[in-house]
């Protein structure tokens, strides 16, 4: 795409949407989100009782989808950051 070759503010526009893409979709797929799924996959369902699944289930679900409804929502702005950039490109 030729970053050097973009204007000042379409560059400013991809650096923005590459540091939210890092900061805000990686980052916590790497540190909440990977953590979780491995503590959730060593509860062994089929040997534990009702009370201890549910708890299980409440120690983990409140924080991944409070977690990854922040991540969705920065990946829409990312998304949508990169479209206007592309909008910016001019067409050859």
């Amino acid at each position: 795409m030729g970053f050097q070759q973009q204007d000042g503010f379409t560059r400013g526009l991809l650096i923005a949407a590459a540091a939210l893409y890092l900061f805000g979709v990686q980052l916590p797929t790497a540190r909440v989100h990977l953590p979780l799924n491995n503590e959730i996959q060593t509860v062994e369902v089929e040997a534990i009782g009702a009370a201890e699944q549910k708890q299980a289930r409440e120690r983990f679900e409140a924080r991944w989808n409070r977690s990854n409804r922040i991540r969705t929502a920065i990946a829409i702005v990312t998304m949508l950051l990169l479209l206007v950039v592309l909008v910016r490109i001019p067409a050859t």
